[in-house]
């Protein structure tokens, strides 16, 4: 995990580049979230006997559920130190990750762990490109916004794994 912490220290200062898929291929928007986190993840090895996305999805709750619980172990005094704020964006890209497989209890994990600058913070448009959020809100320009949003609306929303994002279950955009 150390490695990956390094590399994703590394990372947090460059632009995250996402391969899109040809305009006659269009591709759901998770998986365009889900190959963006897949390519941050170096350490990951699928295996081969698994189905590859199960296999990737269960590597992401592992792993958010170790940078969870490393941040519990930190106290809130050590807020600057190094090894805090590389778990605090370790746990954002993974979050990122199982927030395009349907996990909405993530969601705010996105809006609060977003580094403050470098490319890979882009991944907290996943809410923009998931969520059937109004056009006005942007979590990066307005995180508050998007979190009220996400408290008041959270229990009408509900993942389509078909169409790649969640849908209002009342029927709303």
């Amino acid at each position: 995990m150390t490695a990956f912490l390094l590399r994703l220290g590394a990372l947090f200062g460059a632009d995250l580049e996402v391969e899109t898929p040809p305009p006659m291929m269009p591709e759901l928007p998770s998986r365009l979230y889900r190959t963006a986190v897949r390519q941050v993840c170096t350490q990951y090895k699928p295996a081969p006997e698994r189905d590859p996305e199960a296999d990737f999805h269960d590597y992401l709750r592992s792993c958010y559920r170790e940078e969870t619980a490393r941040l519990a172990a930190l106290s809130a005094e050590d807020a600057d130190h190094p090894e805090r704020m590389l778990s605090r964006h370790a746990r954002f890209v993974f979050a990122a990750g199982l927030f395009a497989y349907g996990h909405i209890e993530v969601a705010e994990d996105l809006l609060d762990g977003q580094p403050p600058t470098g490319g890979i913070r882009k991944l907290v448009l996943a809410l923009k490109a998931l969520l059937p959020l109004p056009d006005e809100l942007d979590p990066l320009r307005d995180a508050e916004a998007v979190r009220g949003w996400l408290r008041a609306n959270r229990d009408w929303l509900a993942w389509d794994e078909a169409r790649g994002a969640y849908a209002m279950s009342d029927g709303r955009r």
